[in-house]
């Protein structure tokens, strides 16, 4: 609280664009100035973002359809000199085949501090260079398969990572309708990426870079039993592996449901196990959440969590929600020799003012609406 109204920032901006029967070219520019001067502690990670009391940017972009070809990109410098630049094509090879292309560059002066790219690292639009390849096949009505291959390159240091660094990430997934409001996906992800080694060898005091690979298996099947009912199962494990650390694993299970009771009541709800064997091999998953929340909830740990929202319009534009989550941890207890799934004696969840006596974690939310 102390540390507020320490810095604003005041900012002006334009855009000019033309709009053709097939083709659009635009200009966009943008001032910055803030109340004191930026000036971060310089290390080597850091020595090239954005300083000072003022950036500019100014960009130019393009998106051209031809036949069945839709060619885009943008082209921006920063008051650094640093310059970011993205080129995209999207084509149909055939009815059934997809393709889309994607190269970026961000340089590791370029400044763009509310800009949101495609990349690595989205909201940081610097120190990246990658190539994307997606493609999407529909051999028939009920089969989607579709993949991509992203390659990126980081030009210089970054957080716990002391020399340029690279990797990729990998996706394959089946789509299958079994009929109409049921359908089943299976997906496979692959993620690599360079990380200073954590422990030096006895002696070593130069940090080296290390893969680190981190692996995902989705089983997920949905359907619409009811009119007003639908179901969803979702089996997940992934693996987890830093050079030649030991293997790292964990396994997801969750069943949803949705229920509407005629036009004013809708009911959500999801009960999920997890086990993982370390943080690195936590996984996300989407919990339906009020509107303008948004919920990613890590499952970590050995344990248990469900949550139930309701939803009830109360009449024409009031609507109201109630939302009530609980994880709860336990761990395997050795008893006689038999390992029984018993939860934790009381111990602390969090720290600090965060800090929750006990193995179990609640949230209650509720919400109320008036659309006019």
């Amino acid at each position: 609280m102390a540390k507020r109204y320490n810095l604003s920032q005041t900012s002006a901006g334009g855009r000019v664009e033309y709009k053709g029967r097939s083709v659009s070219i635009g200009s966009s520019h943008l001032f910055q100035k803030y109340s004191i001067p930026l000036s971060p502690t310089q290390n080597s990670t850091n020595q090239f973002d954005l300083s000072g009391q003022t950036n500019y940017l100014n960009g130019i972009d393009f998106d051209w359809v031809y036949q069945n070809f839709n060619f885009f990109g943008e082209f921006a410098r920063s008051q650094s000199g640093g310059t970011g630049t993205a080129l995209g094509m999207m084509t149909a090879l055939s009815p059934k085949v997809d393709l889309t292309l994607h190269f970026r560059n961000y340089d590791k002066d370029f400044h763009s501090t509310q800009g949101y790219v495609f990349g690595a690292q989205p909201r940081t639009i610097q120190n990246e260079r990658g190539f994307y390849a997606g493609l999407r096949i529909r051999p028939s009505s009920k089969w989607v398969i579709s993949t991509y291959f992203d390659r990126f390159y980081f030009p210089w240091n970054r957080f716990q990572i002391s020399y340029p660094s690279g990797g990729y990430q990998f996706l394959a997934q089946i789509d299958y309708t079994i009929r109409k409001g049921t359908n089943l996906i299976l997906r496979y992800r692959a993620d690599n990426k360079e990380y200073d080694v954590a422990d030096l060898p006895v002696g070593q005091k130069l940090d080296y870079l290390v893969p680190q690979n981190r692996n995902q298996f989705r089983l997920q099947f949905q359907s619409n039993v009811a009119k007003n009912v639908m179901v969803r199962t979702r089996v997940e494990a992934s693996w987890y592996l830093k050079a030649d650390e030991s293997l790292q694993k964990g396994i997801l299970f969750y069943q949803d449901l949705v229920f509407r009771l005629g036009m004013r009541v809708k009911i959500t709800g999801r009960y999920a196990i997890f086990s993982t064997s370390d943080y690195n091999a936590r996984i996300y998953a989407y919990e339906n959440d009020m509107p303008g929340a948004f919920s990613i909830i890590p499952y970590s740990g050995t344990g248990s969590r469900y949550y139930l929202m309701l939803n009830y319009r109360i009449t024409r534009g009031l609507d109201a929600w109630l939302r009530l989550g609980t994880t709860r941890y336990f761990t395997p207890n050795n008893t006689n020799g038999v390992d029984n799934n018993l939860y934790y004696a009381p111990y602390e969840l969090g720290s600090g003012l965060d800090a929750i006596q006990g193995n179990t974690k609640s949230e209650l939310k509720f919400q109320l609406r008036y659309s006019f």
